[in-house]
């Protein structure tokens, strides 16, 4: 193929082949493709006017047409790659915020409600006993804590992404002071742990952990205290469940518990390929956690 014998063609082929690789990398795909139709048109042109070799010709046309496609792949793959990064970015954004709403749930939702109900208590009581103001005092201080520590992270651009916190101890062990606690309130507990727990992988436990909090949290704030509580927990080869079972107050009977705190829940066992059930029947409310076993 000869070379082309002016360079206005090349010129005008360039201000056309540039709108189409801008557009192209902003997404704008009708545009880059109305500039390159331009830029084929007009090269082709005016090649036409300085080439009568047929041949020649549609050799320059097929150029034209190449540099023009591989401009718009160019700004294409620019475009996915941008939109991919920031569809991550999102993605991570969105689950920090959800983590933290979680924690904040799990911690200063639940700290306001024991100060509530101890209040709520003792003005059924008519007298305020040293522990209800310890209990008080112990709940604010907690509470406080978490939302200056949450705080921090919101205001500070230099921190780590935000991870929950992990428990440290194991689930047996959780379980029992968790039973423990309510015993302490006035529930009477049944705890029934069946099968190996240290055959549990770390993520399910912790997983677990949080369920187990969440559930305790609402049997202090809507179980019949007068009635029995029951902690089922079942480790196959294969799964893991925990059911809580207490009966509802009859103020309780005529609400739903609390549906943030479900949905926090159902999103960690989901992450997990498990599944949460939870809902009255008559006067008993029923909580089901299942998961599979993370198998390395």
């Amino acid at each position: 193929m000869a070379p082309l014998p002016a360079s206005q063609t090349g010129v005008a082929f360039h201000s056309c082949l540039i709108p189409t690789f801008s557009f192209a990398r902003r997404g704008r795909s009708l545009r880059a493709c109305g500039w390159a139709v331009v830029a084929l048109v007009v090269a082709t042109g005016k090649t036409s006017r300085e080439v009568t070799n047929t041949s020649s010709l549609l050799s320059y046309s097929l150029a034209w047409l190449v540099l023009l496609v591989l401009a718009g792949l160019a700004g294409h793959l620019i475009h996915a790659t941008a939109s991919a990064a920031a569809s991550r970015r999102a993605a991570e954004l969105l689950e920090q915020r959800r983590a933290l709403a979680r924690q904040l749930h799990d911690t200063v939702a639940h700290d306001l409600a024991v100060i509530a109900m101890t209040s709520q208590r003792a003005q059924l009581d008519g007298h305020l006993s040293a522990a209800d103001l310890e209990t008080i005092a112990a709940s604010s201080r907690r509470g406080s804590t978490t939302l200056r520590s949450t705080l921090d992270l919101l205001i500070s651009a230099q921190q780590e992404p935000f991870r929950e916190p992990t428990s440290t101890s194991p689930f047996p062990t959780l379980i029992a002071s968790r039973a423990n606690y309510l015993e302490r309130l006035g529930f009477q507990v049944n705890v029934d742990l069946d099968g190996d727990w240290s055959t549990v992988d770390a993520t399910t436990a912790q997983c677990f952990s949080h369920v187990l909090q969440e559930a305790i949290n609402n049997v202090e704030k809507h179980a019949d205290r007068t009635k029995p509580v029951a902690l089922l927990v079942e480790v196959t080869h294969e799964s893991v469940s925990l059911v809580v079972l207490n009966q509802a107050t009859a103020h309780t009977t005529r609400l739903n518990h609390n549906p943030l705190g479900l949905k926090a829940m159902k999103q960690r066992l989901q992450g997990l390929g498990g599944s949460l059930e939870a809902g009255l029947h008559e006067t008993t409310w029923t909580l089901r956690a299942t998961s599979p076993l993370l198998r390395l």
